[in-house]
């Protein structure tokens, strides 16, 4: 696991921790790297607000 994926699931207090659920999981509800890596970023830029980022 990456340092900011690893930040963003151990640092964030925000959301309770996930639940396993018994049963299938739809395809479409199941995180891809893509929305893993989206989700890692989304939570680092809101930690750390700052204009000249981009």
């Amino acid at each position: 696991m990456s340092r900011m994926a690893q930040g963003a699931a151990g640092g964030d207090n925000q959301h309770p921790p996930k639940v396993p659920i018994d049963g299938t999981v739809p395809i479409e509800l199941m995180p891809t790297p893509l929305t893993i890596a989206a989700d890692a970023l989304g939570a680092w830029i809101a930690q750390h607000p700052n204009a000249d980022v981009g």
